[in-house]
């Protein structure tokens, strides 16, 4: 480990962190980018199924995977969508071109097969967690968004209401109610960026209580939820 001038105080675990993270992005990401400024074909289209949303509909309790940290769920009448990433491809955008990972496996359904959802849940600013595109290609003003503190300006336009809930926070919205705790994570778009928040969400209805705890390490931070 890279060792600091004691004369540096504070400021050391910052830079250890820092070079940490720049040390990691040269062993996991070069192909990736290279991969990124190719031409190269990406993976197969969605599956497109529109009436995702729909079918969801009847049932008070429905949760359905959508690929890597996305959700779609049904809460007694309420549609909700976790962490949607539905892009080819994550990371910077510069132009039309994104220069980051590619997704493995095709989506399971497109973006817009979500447009209407009633609550979107961000977990934190990871790009794997927070895809600008796809909330793009989702938004509408029936849509209510709710991010951890320092997340509501990475929210595309065109939403009903983007609302920032801080760890130990709750609110209500169509009938249910919406907890914030803090995981054993953190929130960033850049290895500079380190002062965003990070939540995992209680989602309670009258007969329904779902935890989304989005990343973490272990933590003691959900004991006594439903048990768990």
């Amino acid at each position: 480990m890279t060792d600091f001038p004691k004369s540096m105080g504070s400021r050391a675990p910052k830079l250890r962190r820092t070079v940490r993270a720049i040390r990691s992005g040269i062993r996991r990401y070069p192909r990736a980018i290279l991969d990124s400024m190719s031409r190269s074909a990406g993976c197969d289209e969605p599956l497109h199924l529109p009436e995702l949303l729909h079918e969801l509909v009847a049932h008070d309790l429905a949760v359905v995977w959508l690929g890597h940290g996305s959700v779609a769920a049904q809460i007694d009448d309420v549609s909700v969508v976790v962490d949607p990433v539905l892009s080819e491809r994550i990371g910077v955008r510069i132009g039309r071109r994104t220069i980051g990972v590619r997704r493995l496996r095709p989506a399971v359904v497109s973006a817009e097969s979500l447009t209407g959802t009633d609550v979107v849940l961000i977990t934190h600013a990871h790009f794997d967690h927070l895809d600008k595109p796809t909330l793009e290609r989702m938004r509408s003003e029936k849509t209510t968004v709710i991010t951890p503190r320092r997340c509501a300006k990475l929210i595309p336009s065109g939403f009903g209401r983007v609302v920032e809930l801080a760890a130990g926070s709750s609110m209500e919205i169509h009938g249910l109610t919406i907890s914030a705790m803090e995981p054993r994570h953190w929130g960033a778009r850049s290895i500079f960026d380190r002062r965003r928040g990070v939540n995992s969400y209680v989602v309670e209805s009258k007969d329904q209580r779902v935890l989304f705890a989005g990343d973490t390490a272990e933590t003691d931070c959900f004991e006594g939820i439903g048990g768990i």
